[in-house]
């Protein structure tokens, strides 16, 4: 009985020691400082402006320019003629039939010989028969072209009138003493001594194939090779160009290109006297050649005449 009773003090003992801790501690909470609130501040918003792109304005379209014509230069020959009696190469003329309408000239073109090529093999690029390339360029002999002669090639199924061949030849005159070879230079009108024209066969020079024109409304002259017994440029020689009442011009040979004499700044027509001389002047070398210039038509590709091409050979 004893035992119980200090049991039960005991375990009051432990209850009060419990509800005494307890009370210190809500006392010790109770006079703890209330935490300050802090206030946390909304963010602001700040709108952004983005500029929409702006389109690039369409680009203007400029006109090509139109195409400006392009005169047609006609190469002068520079192929190898035989001797007299033999074959006679063909150079590259233009054409001298009667001028056609202006709709069926519409598509012509040129074509310069290149290396190893023939007439049929140049109609067939061009789609054209070798017969209408012949007759548009007036060629005697279509085997007879050489590299770097210009070609006019005809528009396919262009309608080719008869071509009109207008060669001028050499004139003989009468036999008379010794030529007196013009000496003057420039174009003040003066008495024109013409020279005489010997015997055929007598000089060293004749004309080497049929004279051929090429028109132009730019200048008006002649042109042409001289060529030795080999086929070769012959250098040092004077070929000379006169009419009557002018004297004179001329232009010494070389062996590097074809002389050129220029008559005059412009189409001019008239009639030209045309001859080799020696170096000095002094002694005529060849028959004497009438060629003949128009005033017009001169545009490319017409029939009109104002480059004369006159080729002389050396006599076997």
């Amino acid at each position: 009985m004893k035992g119980r009773h200090w049991s039960i003090v005991a375990i009051l003992v432990l209850l009060n020691y419990l509800v005494f801790s307890q009370l210190v501690v809500l006392v010790m909470e109770s006079n703890k400082p209330a935490p300050t609130p802090t206030r946390t501040p909304k963010p602001t918003f700040t709108p952004t402006f983005t500029p929409s792109p702006i389109p690039p304005p369409p680009p203007t379209r400029t006109p090509p320019p139109p195409p400006t014509p392009t005169p047609t230069l006609v190469v002068p020959p520079t192929n190898t003629p035989t001797p007299e009696g033999g074959p006679t190469s063909t150079p590259p003329p233009e054409a001298t039939a009667t001028p056609v309408p202006v709709e069926t000239r519409t598509g012509r073109t040129t074509h310069v010989v290149q290396p190893g090529e023939n007439l049929s093999q140049i109609a067939q690029r061009y789609g054209v028969s070798v017969e209408a390339i012949v007759q548009v360029n007036s060629l005697e002999d279509p085997s007879l072209i050489y590299t770097g002669q210009t070609l006019i090639i005809p528009a396919p199924g262009e309608v080719l009138p008869t071509a009109t061949p207008r060669p001028p030849t050499a004139t003989p005159q009468p036999s008379q003493p010794t030529a007196v070879p013009p000496t003057a230079t420039g174009g003040s009108p003066t008495a024109t001594p013409v020279p005489t024209t010997a015997p055929s066969g007598q000089y060293q020079y004749r004309l080497g194939r049929t004279v051929t024109c090429s028109p132009n409304c730019g200048t008006t002259g002649v042109k042409g090779t001289v060529y030795d017994v080999n086929a070769n440029y012959a250098p040092g020689l004077l070929v000379k160009v006169w009419a009557d009442g002018w004297c004179c011009g001329e232009d010494e040979t070389s062996i590097y290109e074809p002389y050129e004499i220029l008559i005059f700044p412009g189409a001019k027509g008239g009639h030209w006297y045309v001859a080799v001389y020696s170096h000095d002047g002094s002694t005529q070398l060849s028959d004497v050649v009438d060629v003949t210039t128009d005033w017009e038509p001169c545009q490319p590709l017409s029939s009109g005449c104002q480059w004369p091409v006159v080729d002389f050979v050396a006599q076997w």
